[in-house]
């Protein structure tokens, strides 16, 4: 039996990392017989569009009479510790990882970890190919790589070295980390975020049936998808909504306010719902959506503005108009896939309205059908070596 192990951070409420399961799924199901999707932990997200998830510990179980292969599947998880992760999603890590943070030390985290989440590898999503017995291929596909950019000296660590070595492929979204990993040796391939594919994968029908009812009440309007997470957001929440104020007065657009991310480390949520209450009715908050709101609304919108990747992501998909902000990961990936056109990355606030505006103005779009492409590409490469 030829059986396709997925892993991913999709154990969370983050819109992105719920995505890449269903992309995976499209792509690879014809040439397996069954696909297993696992995270560090057992989850059902359904009621949000996530497809459930074993816990990592099913990894360590694959019979080693079947054909397996495992994906990990995407996000910004180059080498991202089982601290940060499980602080994600388990409440008592969280405290323990606080706690060993003020001590300067692992020794807590790495106790409860490996006892409750079988957390013996290095990291979660970097996984080298010698750390599960049973797997006849272990592939990246499309990784960011912030962890890294942050701290070089991780590559010159041996154990790091070569689990990145063992891998049979490997493929990072911005040239960033693209040519960090080249100037250690260490080969690997340029490719976009196989989230681009989602305009290909879920049709305008099957959206529409899927989303809720307070999504589909703005549909009626023209609207601004605005969103922004705690770290970018707390205490800006005055000067957002004065700006987005004037941008609907000026533009007659309505703004919907809609989190992306409501996962611990994001919480988009927390300034939304300030900045509802103080935009008042020129504006609708979505305080509960699933991912198939937050992608319906993001494709129907007259233009995206938010600090989350795959929500810009979304927005190249679709071809609608964006302004991204704020995380480093997503200025790398504008610049290394949409750089040439009027949407954009902004780094100083102070022209905030004036470039919404421009850009609403222009019709100069990101391209995504070379981004398409090249996942494509990509994922063939992933299949020829799975047939070897």
């Amino acid at each position: 039996m030829k059986v396709l192990y997925v892993l991913a951070p999709s154990d969370r409420f983050n819109y992105g990392d719920m995505l890449f399961p269903y992309i995976i799924l499209y792509y690879f199901k014809g040439i397996f017989d069954r696909i297993v999707f696992c995270s560090t932990t057992k989850s059902d997200l359904s009621c949000y569009g996530g497809i459930p998830t074993e816990s990592y510990k099913i990894l360590f179980r694959a019979n080693p009479y079947n054909q397996n292969f495992l994906i990990v599947a995407g996000g910004d998880s180059l080498c991202i510790n089982w601290q940060t992760i499980l602080s994600f999603v388990d409440p008592f890590s969280q405290y323990l990882y606080i706690l060993d943070s003020k001590l300067n030390t692992t020794l807590f985290s790495k106790i409860y970890n490996r006892l409750k989440f079988h957390a013996t590898t290095r990291f979660p999503y970097s996984v080298g190919k010698y750390e599960f017995p049973n797997f006849r291929g272990v592939f990246y596909n499309a990784l960011g790589g912030t962890i890294v950019e942050n701290n070089l000296n991780l590559l010159n660590d041996k154990e790091v070295y070569n689990i990145l070595k063992s891998i049979d492929y490997l493929s990072v979204r911005d040239k960033a980390i693209h040519n960090i990993l080249l100037s250690k040796n260490i080969k690997n391939f340029l490719s976009p975020d196989s989230a681009i594919l989602m305009s290909e994968v879920f049709s305008e029908a099957f959206l529409l049936s899927r989303i809720s009812h307070l999504s589909s009440s703005i549909l009626n309007e023209k609207f601004i998808f605005f969103q922004i997470n705690e770290e970018h957001g707390k205490a800006r929440e005055d000067f957002f909504s004065r700006v987005l104020a004037r941008v609907a007065d000026k533009t007659h657009l309505r703004i919907c306010l809609c989190p992306i991310g409501i996962a611990p480390g994001h919480s988009d949520q927390t300034p939304l719902s300030k900045m509802s209450s103080l935009l008042g009715d020129k504006s609708v908050f979505i305080k509960h959506p699933s991912i198939w709101d937050i992608m319906y609304l993001i494709k129907h919108s007259a233009m995206y503005i938010g600090t989350s990747l795959h929500g810009t992501i979304t927005a190249m998909s679709f071809n609608v108009k964006f302004i991204a902000h704020g995380p480093v990961k997503l200025e790398n990936y504008v610049e290394t896939w949409c750089n040439h056109t009027s949407n954009r990355f902004i780094e100083d606030y102070s022209n905030l309205e004036e470039n919404i505006l421009d850009v609403l103005n222009k019709d100069d779009l990101c391209n995504s059908s070379y981004q398409k492409q090249k996942v494509k590409l990509s994922f063939d490469s992933i299949k020829k070596i799975m047939a070897q």
